[in-house]
């Protein structure tokens, strides 16, 4: 029987640095020990099917794109919790749906954990979304960060006592190494030797910088080509980058893919 929800709104099919993240742990779970609660997305039966025979994990899809801590999302939570006497809650992502564990506790949760990334950071610093980082940190009692730098950040709104690493490697069966030769074909990158980089396009991901730096890298591997996974509301700045370096011809973007294509990359 589950004894856990997870709540997220980084799930597959598409894919993403916290959704292959979240994937990995979930992965690891005990057979049927979870439940997930995430948002909408296209074309996501068969995905969600295949987590049900292969774990035994049930995916339950709200009717929204993006989850919040809304009234009604709270209590969607509570009524899954209830219904199937789950008693651990699993966030995702701390921010913003932690905010929603001052309001689950009382339907039977013993226990909630939740995972800090990048723009947890950023919420840590940022008035008035720090003061709601601090009142998630006083209602969920553990958090895990990758590396020292996130947790040095969110300790501004999160006891460190709550505070664990957690980083489970890279899933080597998912993740090998395959024949590129029909992508190559496909994008027209021919044998040039070629730099990915997979995460959606904002600022703090710094694909700017990458953008910026390829000239540089081309007075010494002049063939070399950048590509891009993943969609986002910088990609304007960057193509503006591109124009800027005239690098049409090497920089590439192939927008969002599914989690079971990634690999090919």
């Amino acid at each position: 029987m589950p004894s856990t929800l997870l709540v997220t709104n980084d799930f597959g099919p598409r894919a993403g640095g916290i959704e292959t993240f979240i994937i990995g742990l979930l992965e690891r779970a005990p057979r049927g020990e979870v439940v997930v609660y995430t948002s909408q997305q296209d074309n996501s039966a068969d995905y969600d099917r295949e987590w049900l025979e292969n774990y035994g994990v049930q995916v339950i899809r709200d009717k929204a794109r993006i989850l919040l801590p809304t009234p009604r999302v709270i209590r969607a939570i509570r009524s899954i919790i209830k219904s199937r006497g789950l008693h651990r809650v699993w966030f995702g992502a701390a921010a913003p749906l932690g905010f929603a564990a001052r309001f689950i506790r009382s339907a039977g949760v013993t226990h909630m954990v939740a995972l800090t990334h990048g723009h947890e950071v950023w919420w840590a610093k940022v008035p008035p979304f720090s003061f709601a980082m601090r009142e998630i940190g006083k209602n969920i009692d553990a958090f895990g960060y990758l590396g020292n730098y996130t947790r040095d950040e969110i300790s501004r709104a999160i006891p460190e006592r709550k505070l664990t690493k957690v980083a489970p490697g890279i899933d080597t069966s998912h993740f090998r190494p395959s024949d590129s030769a029909a992508l190559r074909e496909k994008f027209g990158l021919g044998s040039r030797p070629t730099i990915v980089s997979v995460g959606r396009l904002v600022h703090r991901k710094g694909q700017d910088r990458l953008i910026d730096a390829l000239p540089v890298i081309q007075k010494r591997f002049p063939d070399v080509a950048l590509l891009f996974i993943g969609e986002g509301p910088h990609r304007k700045v960057l193509d503006t980058l591109v124009k800027k370096h005239s690098l049409h011809d090497d920089v590439f973007f192939i927008g969002r893919i599914n989690y079971r294509d990634l690999p090919a990359f």
